[in-house]
């Protein structure tokens, strides 16, 4: 893990931790020059800023930090992000406005809330397919596949489609592999997305992307309704099934803090919000360019370089957060684990609803869970989300 490019870095000794010389770079100053090619094609300076509230002045002010990636030439970045061209995540207004737009109402909390019934149900169905065995993973039996089927589910993508979208969606957004291996895999994000969108332009169905054609057909192009659903599939997925994994890690390792956050509802929605600033899952943000001179922290940054925004240092700020430590009880605390802005997650309200279900399924069907000492927890370390790799557990 010391290998990591800084902002992607871990305690080796406590994987579930950033590395101390990242929260060092905080104490610093709260701004620090990195290099980062992956993120920023073209060269140029590359600044990573850890302190919480120059974080939400950057990400609230994409007149001056732009989400549009633009190379040193002027020209614009391209396929630079895993969801492909026109994803809202490469967006500025006014098209970001317009087309998150069409997609707010789909994730309000109250229409959320009404999916509680089939997020259980999928639970459960994940939960009997090995309820009998002796041993787990719970990362490929558990934390993997919930997420992917309500997410599946959600927006309409065929059943028999979702081993492959899982496969792709791990392969988007692993920094590991080769530039060409990347490029293949987002054609075939493009392409399987494009036939998806074909299909539901004849025939709706009643997922959430089918209700955008309903509704909104006439005012989305089909490049447009691409990169919203591989957006989604993307967010709704490996970001949910990372946090899964991480938290069900940290509760089997940690029994008190259990019985303390799975006392009941209230309990453990709580201990979930404190989860999510804890375990923050992104390393940092998509790059920023900035577009005119700025000072951030006390540092002089020019017009051209980009900006990158360390969440889980920021979610670990000790004068904002006592204990650092993770505290089930702690009343619920404002943190960047979804973002901050125009672009803050759009899925928030779903990824709170599924792990208020799932950690609660996962441990009234094995009380007796517990880490398998015949094997060792592995850590996805080069991927643009933290995660667990593996995660072998003892059933009974």
């Amino acid at each position: 893990m010391t290998s990591a490019p800084l902002a992607m870095r871990r305690d080796v000794t406590q994987p579930l931790n950033p590395a101390p010389e990242l929260l060092s770079a905080d104490a610093a100053g709260g701004i620090t020059e990195i290099s980062m090619p992956m993120t920023t094609p073209g060269g140029g300076r590359t600044w990573l800023v850890t302190n919480a509230e120059e974080i939400r002045r950057v990400l609230g002010d994409p007149d001056t930090f732009s989400n549009v990636l633009r190379l040193p030439s002027g020209g614009p970045g391209g396929d630079a992000s895993p969801t492909g061209p026109g994803s809202l995540l490469g967006l500025d207004p006014p098209e970001h406005t317009r087309l998150r737009g069409l997609l707010t109402s789909e994730f309000s909390a109250r229409r959320v809330a009404g999916l509680r019934p089939a997020v259980e149900q999928i639970a459960q169905s994940v939960l009997s397919r090995f309820r009998h065995d002796d041993r787990a993973d719970l990362v490929a039996q558990f934390a993997q596949p919930v997420p992917a089927i309500v997410i599946a589910e959600l927006l309409g993508v065929p059943s028999t489609d979702r081993d492959e979208f899982c496969r792709r969606s791990g392969i988007a957004i692993d920094t590991r592999l080769a530039p060409l291996a990347r490029a293949h895999n987002r054609a075939e994000m493009q392409s399987y997305m494009g036939d998806l969108v074909s299909r539901l332009r004849r025939e709706p169905g009643t997922g959430l992307l089918g209700d955008l054609v309903r509704r909104h057909g006439e005012e989305l192009t089909d490049a447009e309704l691409v990169a919203m659903g591989n957006l989604l599939l993307l967010a709704g997925h490996e970001t949910t099934s990372s946090l899964i994994g991480q938290s069900v890690l940290l509760l089997l390792e940690r029994p008190s803090d259990r019985q303390v956050m799975l006392r009941d509802q209230a309990s453990t929605a709580k201990g979930v919000e404190d989860l999510l600033r804890f375990l923050t899952v992104f390393h940092f943000s998509l790059p920023r360019t900035v577009r005119r001179d700025v000072v951030i922290a006390g540092t002089a940054v020019s017009s051209g370089d980009r900006v990158l925004c360390s969440f889980p240092v920021a979610n670990r700020d000790p004068h904002r957060y006592q204990p650092v430590e993770f505290l089930p009880s702690r009343a619920p605390a404002p943190h960047l684990a979804f973002g901050h802005g125009i672009h803050y997650c759009l899925g928030a309200p779903l990824a709170r609803l599924e792990m208020q279900i799932v950690l609660p399924a996962l441990f009234a069907t094995f009380p007796e869970i517990r880490l398998d000492a015949q094997d060792g927890v592995t850590f996805r370390d080069g991927s643009l989300t933290f995660g667990v790799e593996t995660l072998p557990v003892a059933l009974r």
